[in-house]
C-alpha cells in the first residue's frame, strides 16, 4: 500500500557562518538538516513555525550579526510517502538508494532537484513550490502499479499518533 499526502510543514533556512550554525542550538520540536556549509533549514509543524523563526533569529542574532533567518515555507511543496510501499516507492522516483532512517538527502528525485526526510514511517519529499505538482504526477504515474492513494492530512496525522501510541 502507497499513500501520500501534501505535507503541511513549516521550512526555516538559517543562513551564518559555519561556526555559527555548528554552535545553533534547534528548538526541540524541530528537525534541522544541514544543507550547505553556511546553510541548514529546520522543519516542524506550521504552528511551531513563529516560535521557531523568532527563536533561531534571536540566537543566531546574538552569534552572527549578519546571519540571515528566514521563513521559506511558501517556497516548499512537500509530498509525504507513508504506507507499507513507500521505500519501493522512493525507489522508483530515486536513483539513490534509500538510507536508514532518520537521515536526510538532496538529490533527483522524480527527475528534479529535491530534498528528502526520511523516517521510520515516512518520508518527506521537498521540491521547488513551483515544482509540487510535477513531483505528484511523477508519484501517480512512476507508481500507478502500487495504487497509490492521496490521503489528507488530518488522516496522515491521526495515523502517526497511532503508530507511535
Amino acid at each position: 500500500m502507497l499513500e501520500f499526502v501534501s505535507a503541511q510543514i513549516a521550512v526555516i533556512h538559517c543562513f551564518a557562518e559555519p561556526h555559527f550554525l555548528d554552535a545553533l542550538r534547534a528548538p526541540e520540536e524541530a528537525m534541522v538538516f544541514r544543507v550547505a556549509p553556511n546553510e541548514v533549514i529546520s522543519i516542524l509543524a506550521p504552528s511551531d513555525g513563529p516560535r521557531a523563526l523568532g527563536s533561531l533569529s534571536a540566537e543566531l542574532e546574538r552569534m552572527d550579526p549578519h546571519a540571515l533567518v528566514l521563513d521559506r515555507s511558501d517556497t516548499w511543496a512537500v509530498l509525504t510517502l507513508c504506507g507499507t510501499d513507500r521505500a519501493n516507492a522512493f525507489a522508483r522516483l530515486c536513483t539513490t538508494p534509500l538510507q536508514y532512517p532518520p537521515a536526510f538527502f538532496q538529490g533527483a528525485i522524480g527527475g528534479v532537484p529535491a530534498k528528502a526526510v526520511i523516517q521510520k514511517d515516512w518520508i518527506h519529499l521537498m521540491v521547488s513550490s513551483v515544482l509540487g505538482h510535477h513531483l505528484r504526477e511523477r508519484i501517480l504515474v512512476g507508481c500507478g502499479d502500487l495504487a497509490p492513494r492521496e490521503i489528507s492530512w488530518a488522516t496522515f496525522i491521526v495515523g502517526a499518533f497511532k503508530e507511535m501510541a
